[in-house]
């Protein structure tokens, strides 16, 4: 986590102090990294709730593309295959709570 609100006060981690973070190559997470940095213009304090969503891509990624599945049911296929979905639209949210509120397949069914 690199920025939270306690008690009145912002708290972060200024990764603007470590430029290593953006010369990585190789992984997905690099790239995340840039993304954040260019849509924050390297501010860290203030909050832009779209670098959630470039993070909640980058895990959705990993489980979709890098992590295997074997032996699932007819059920669980249909997750993962509405889940592969979920990721290629959530680029198309602005903000975390805009994922919660209106994503399809976040909602519960009863």
């Amino acid at each position: 986590m690199s920025r939270l609100y306690k008690e009145g006060c912002i708290v972060y981690l200024n990764l603007a102090s470590d430029e290593t973070l953006f010369e990585g190559e190789g992984d997905y997470q690099f790239e995340v990294y840039k993304k954040m940095k260019e849509h924050n213009k390297n501010e860290w304090r203030r909050f832009s709730p779209f670098t959630n969503v470039l993070w909640i891509h980058y895990v959705s990624d990993k489980l979709t593309k890098m992590k295997e599945y074997p032996n699932l049911d007819a059920e669980n296929k249909a997750v993962l295959r509405n889940f592969r979905v979920f990721n290629k639209d959530v680029l198309s949210y602005t903000s975390a709570s805009h994922i919660i509120k209106d994503c399809s397949f976040l909602k519960i069914e009863v």
